[in-house]
């Protein structure tokens, strides 16, 4: 190839000739490998790998949510920040599109929290096909955190996945609390590590 050329090897069938290419782009000393017609692996020239493809998800509270205790967070009133593959339905759960490991974190602003003895902890869990895990744990003070105070949750896990498990946060003791609107403050977020 010259200079400023592009160097292909391309795999074809008998639907489409470069349904899969290897290429070498001279002018940029970059090279690419694309899967069924589009970029799943790029390499700059300075050795840096990207995954255009690669499972990657951000939702933010954008509006009021109200948890019970077994309540889904990020249920409603959220927005997609970046959705790569669009693996998160409208109620916040991820559902994986390959076998892998995903990390996955959670953010939760929590304002004004309800009463009540037996509630005298907060709890929040990662809950997957496969796995119930513990997020976050804290105290409430004996209800001394209520009307118009905050308290945060926050937590960050790997789960193995098979294609087409789920994943989401869920609320599971605390009573009936509030989570803050702003986008910058709650927030659920993975991607594919392997």
């Amino acid at each position: 190839s010259g200079s400023s050329s592009t160097g292909t090897i391309a795999f074809g069938d008998q639907a489409k000739n470069d349904i899969g290419i290897i290429e070498y782009h001279h002018n940029t000393n970059l090279m690419s490998f694309r899967t069924n017609d589009a970029d799943a692996i790029i390499i700059d020239t300075a050795g840096i790998v990207t995954k255009p493809l690669q499972p990657l998800f951000k939702v933010q509270q954008t509006g009021a949510l109200s948890v019970a205790d077994g309540h889904n967070l990020f249920s409603g009133n959220l927005t997609e920040a970046y959705d790569v593959n669009a693996d998160v339905g409208t109620n916040g759960q991820f559902t994986a599109p390959v076998d892998g490991y995903y990390q996955f974190s959670f953010t939760v602003l929590y304002k004004d929290m309800g009463t009540g003895g037996a509630d005298d902890s907060v709890e929040d869990q990662f809950v997957s096909s496969n796995l119930t895990e513990t997020g976050a744990r804290w105290g409430k003070l004996d209800d001394a955190i209520l009307v118009d105070a905050y308290g945060q949750s926050h937590a960050t896990t790997i789960l193995f996945m098979d294609a087409s498990d789920t994943c989401k946060i869920v609320h599971t003791n605390g009573g009936t609390m509030a989570v803050h609107v702003s986008a910058t403050n709650s927030h659920f977020e993975g991607h594919l590590l392997q």
